[in-house]
Parts: C-alpha cells; sequence; structure tokens
C-alpha cells in the first residue's frame, strides 16, 4: 500500500486521528480532526498538542503521552477535548506508541471518537432518572402521609365504635332493669291493687246478692269482669317487659315457659325442643339475649312467615354455645328486610336481634328461603 493510499485511509477515517512526535509537536492531522477541533490542518501542524486540541488531561498524570513513552501499549480514557470556540467535546481517546524501523518509540498516535450524542443520551437518562426518583420520593411521601392518616382515622373510628358499643350496651341493660323495674311495680303495686279491688266487688257483689238486691249485683259483676281483664292485661304487661321467672329459676325454665304460654296462644304451631345446655353453661348476661332471641325470632315467625312449625337447638361444645331458631315458612328476601329505607318496625326487629347478640360478644347470622328462616347465634 502506498503513501497516497494510506494518506487516503487517514483523511477518510470517521474519528479523529493526529500523529505527535515526542516534542508534543503535532506532526499529522485527519480532516476529521480537522472537524472536531475547528482548526485546519496547516494552523494545526507544528503547533503543540495542548495548543491544538487540549483537555481535561493535558498536564497531568493522566496525560497519555508519558504512560506510552514509559512502555505502555495501549491506552483508552473518556476525555473532554476543548474546541477553538472553546466548546467542550466528550471523546473516547485511544493512544499507542508510534516507533520507527529499529522499534524506538519516536511518537504516539491519538484516534478521537466523538461521543457527543452518547454523552446527551445519559445525561438526559441521568435527568430523567432524577426526576423520576424525585416522583417516587414525593408519591412515596404522599402514600405514607395517606396511610399514616388512613390509620389515624381507623384508630379513631375503631375508637368512636367501641364507645358505640359501650353505649349501646350500658343503654341495653339500663332499658332491661327500668323493663325489670317497671315489671316488678305493675305486678307488685298496680296487681296488688287490682286484686284488693277485685276481692272487695267480690264481697260486695256477695252481700247484696245475699239481700236479693240483682239489679246492682249484675252491674257489679261487669265492673268484676273489667278489673279481672284489667289485672290479666296487667300481667300480660309485666311479663313482656320481664317474665320474672328468669331471674327467680333460669333461662332454661323460661324457655319452657314461654313455649307453653306461645302454644296456648298459637295452638295450631308445632315446637321442637333440643336443648342440651345446663343452666350454668349460660352465662348471666347471655341469659336476657337468648330469651328475646327466642322472643322476637317466634313473633316474627308467627306474623311474618306463614309457618307451624318452630325447632329451637341451644347447645354447648368446644367452649362454644349456639343458638339456633328455625322456622318452615315461606320466608323474606334479606337484603330488603335490612334495607335503611325501611323503619325500624318493617324490619322484623333483625337489627336490634343482631346489635345484642354482637354487643354480648356474639356472632350473629340469619338465613331465609322460600323453605324457611334460619337465625344462628354463637358465644365463643
Amino acid at each position: 500500500m502506498n503513501e497516497i493510499e494510506l494518506n487516503q485511509i487517514f483523511h477518510t477515517a470517521a474519528d479523529g486521528m493526529r500523529v505527535i512526535d515526542r516534542n508534543f509537536n503535532v506532526l499529522r492531522m485527519n480532516k476529521a480532526l480537522c472537524h472536531m477541533s475547528g482548526i485546519s490542518i496547516e494552523r494545526g501542524l507544528g503547533k503543540k498538542c495542548y495548543e491544538v486540541f487540549s483537555g481535561s488531561v493535558c498536564h497531568t498524570a493522566q496525560c497519555p503521552f508519558p504512560m506510552i513513552l514509559a512502555g505502555r501499549e495501549r491506552i483508552e480514557c473518556d476525555v473532554f477535548k476543548l474546541r477553538y470556540d472553546g466548546v467542550k467535546i466528550p471523546c473516547i481517546l485511544t493512544a499507542t506508541p508510534l516507533s520507527d524501523s529499529d522499534g524506538n518509540v519516536i511518537g504516539i498516535v491519538e484516534n478521537f471518537k466523538d461521543i457527543s450524542e452518547r454523552k446527551a443520551m445519559e445525561e438526559a437518562l441521568l435527568s430523567l432518572n432524577s426526576e423520576l426518583e424525585l416522583r417516587v420520593k414525593k408519591r412515596t411521601q404522599d402514600l405514607e402521609e395517606e396511610i399514616l392518616q388512613r390509620k389515624k382515622s381507623e384508630k379513631a373510628l375503631k375508637i368512636s365504635e367501641k364507645k358505640l358499643r359501650r353505649l349501646s350496651s350500658e343503654l341495653l341493660d339500663r332499658q332491661e332493669r327500668e323493663r325489670q323495674h317497671i315489671a316488678n311495680e305493675l305486678h307488685d303495686v298496680l296487681g296488688r291493687s287490682l286484686t284488693a279491688i277485685k276481692y272487695s266487688v267480690e264481697s260486695i257483689v256477695k252481700n247484696m246478692y245475699e239481700n236479693g238486691d240483682s239489679i246492682y249485683t249484675k252491674k257489679l259483676n261487669n265492673v268484676l269482669m273489667l278489673i279481672k281483664n284489667a289485672g290479666q292485661e296487667v300481667r300480660e304487661i309485666s311479663v313482656n317487659l320481664r317474665p320474672s321467672i328468669l331471674d327467680d329459676l333460669g333461662i332454661l325454665a323460661t324457655i319452657s315457659w314461654f313455649c307453653r304460654e306461645f302454644n296456648k296462644t298459637y295452638p295450631e304451631f308445632y315446637i321442637q325442643r333440643n336443648i342440651t345446655v345446663q343452666e350454668d353453661d349460660i352465662p348471666d348476661p347471655i341469659k336476657i339475649v337468648v330469651f328475646r332471641l327466642l322472643q322476637e325470632a317466634m313473633n316474627n315467625s308467627v306474623k311474618h312467615c306463614q309457618c307451624n312449625k318452630i325447632q329451637i337447638d341451644l347447645k354447648k361444645s368446644d367452649n362454644k354455645l349456639s343458638l339456633t331458631i328455625q322456622d318452615n315458612g315461606n320466608g323474606f328476601d334479606l337484603s330488603e328486610q335490612l334495607s335503611s329505607n325501611k323503619g325500624p318496625d318493617k324490619r322484623f326487629g333483625l337489627i336490634s336481634m343482631q346489635e345484642r347478640v354482637e354487643l354480648s360478644g356474639g356472632v350473629f347470622n340469619i338465613k331465609s328461603s322460600d323453605i324457611g328462616t334460619i337465625i344462628s347465634v354463637e358465644w365463643l
């Protein structure tokens, strides 16, 4: 290959190239380097290398020239070079030794690959990553704040729900105590008074009958009947408020009594009882809940479900007390009955039953279909 061909290859190379002697003088430079540096070949030849295309490693320990002279075969590094107009150009500098025919190093050959586009992309990517990190950090902070606020809200809600449950429980307790007080007053005071009036009227009727005063005897007999009816109504109201048998004999006796009274009123109903617990198996606070559930559920069956059979199961296993009340009626739409649009008198007392159970520490479940309704409650 002759000198002309070598010179053509040198000047048509895509990368900038130059040859420097041991005294740092530029011996040759190609057209690509002229374009990169902004200096013509005529102005560049004979100049010092650091005057033509100076850079960040010139006059430093990282300068490749001393390292090549010291025996290094090849040096490659990223550098910034300064154009004639002051613009910095990022390059990959590759330096190799230039030797004579005897193998003596007489200079170096430098190759400059312009990586401006790559650097621009790297900087853009770094900027994008930095912006993304800032956004992620900001979003993370926002999420942490949201989570913190949510936890605070949930904690406040739990405290509020706990207070509400405590107040509801206290309200039910007070209601039961008031029911018991009123029932006792009705039974002991009003019932006693009506009984005294009845005996007095009966005595008057007897005396008048013996004296032949039949006209007033008949009228007083009517009064006596009204008094008897009033006494019976007072007893029924007292029982409905709070049956004294519950406090005197316990829940098991109360269930038996209630079922008998229920059958007296609704003789067409068949009541099946499967009770396998002892009185001591049922804690005192739960006894009134069991009675109210039984009372409400059986009255619902009569009023709304068109059934003729009710089954009651009360048992305890694995320290779990369970109550199940089941009828064979036509059922009802649960979602409709539990709708907030319905008034309390239209919901069959389902909400009050559920609240009573949950406030007593139990779990309330109800299923209803066209073959019957099942209310099941469990206490651990």
